[in-house]
Parts: structure tokens; sequence; C-alpha cells
């Protein structure tokens, strides 16, 4: 089963998880950022953040375990197109999707504001 989702220019979908299907995902045309959040508290990577870069000029295929949260941040001037190939199909009656607003507080990532930002947020601690 594949989904095909568009993503306008400037336009931020953030965030999802599953608890139990693995997102498969290809960017076939534009220009995006894919943010990833590990919120699995067993992971060794547990609350940690990755960017990728992925489209036209970059194709990506990236798999997204179950607990990982990820958001994509459209960064061209052209719609941005995605296929994903989720290992399981959507359950209308026991929905295995849960979101998050793009500026959720459980999550320490600010979209389109500076690295420098970024990285404060992500590490409370730091003065």
């Amino acid at each position: 089963m594949a989904v095909s989702a568009r993503l306008f220019p400037g336009a931020i979908g953030a965030w999802s998880c599953h608890k139990l299907a693995v997102d498969r995902l290809f960017v076939s045309q534009g220009h995006l950022k894919i943010v990833l959040f590990d919120g699995r508290e067993d992971s060794p990577t547990h609350g940690t953040l990755q960017e990728h870069i992925a489209g036209d000029a970059r194709p990506a295929f990236l798999l997204i375990p179950p607990g990982v949260w990820h958001g994509m941040h459209n960064l061209g001037t052209t719609d941005a197109i995605m296929l994903n190939f989720p290992t399981r199909p959507y359950n209308y009656e026991d929905p295995d999707h849960y979101r998050l607003q793009h500026d959720a507080l459980e999550i320490p990532y600010t979209w389109g504001e500076n690295s420098e930002r970024r990285r404060l947020r992500s590490n409370p601690k730091q003065e």
C-alpha cells in the first residue's frame, strides 16, 4: 500500500507518530526538511533530534520506526510530494496515528528559526 501526500511551499506538517507502524517515506519532488524526534523511552537515542534534507537534488528514502515523531517543512518554492509505504494499513476503527502541533513543548524543536535557537531549546540545562 502507498499513500501520496503534498506539502505546499513554506508549509509545515508536524508532528506525527505511530505506536505500531513503520513509515517508509520517499520524497519524489520538491525540497523538504524532515525532522525526527526519538520519543521511545527505551531507546539509546531517546530525546535526540535529526534533520534530513530530501527532494529533487537529494532523493531520499527514510524508515521511521514506531515511537519516533516526525515532521516536515517544505523549504522550496514548489509543492513537495512524498510517498509513504507504511507497514500497516490505516485502521479507521483503531487508528495508530498520533499527532502534536508543530510547536508542541514535548518536542524540543523550533521550525524556521536558526540552528543556535534549536540547539539551545533542545538542551534546556544550558545557560
